[in-house]
């Protein structure tokens, strides 16, 4: 199975989620999330490969955060591998 989504998780949302097969894409590409902001992302296994060219991570490609917001990543991981081209964004980004 092969997914190409763009998902935005936001306002303290908690994900715990079990994912297999391959994400493409091209820029904010994560298994669980392309955009964080202020989620906890706990207890979730991704079980395929994440290919894109920046911003690109195993969970989350971008994880941001503003004054006051917290985002959590527990017991979370990328069974598979992360392919990207354009470095140093590959393995996410957290602003």
């Amino acid at each position: 199975m092969e997914i190409t989504a763009f998902l935005f998780v936001s306002l303290n949302i908690r994900i715990d989620a079990f994912v297999l097969g391959d994400i493409h894409g091209t820029s904010h590409i994560g298994g669980i999330a392309g955009v964080s902001q202020a989620a906890a992302i706990r207890d979730t296994y991704v079980g395929g490969t994440v290919d894109g060219k920046r911003l690109t991570g195993g969970l989350v490609g971008y994880m941001m955060g503003h004054h006051g917001s917290l985002n959590i990543v527990k017991n979370a991981h990328n069974g598979d591998s992360v392919h990207g081209s354009a470095l140093p964004d590959i393995g996410g980004h957290q602003k």
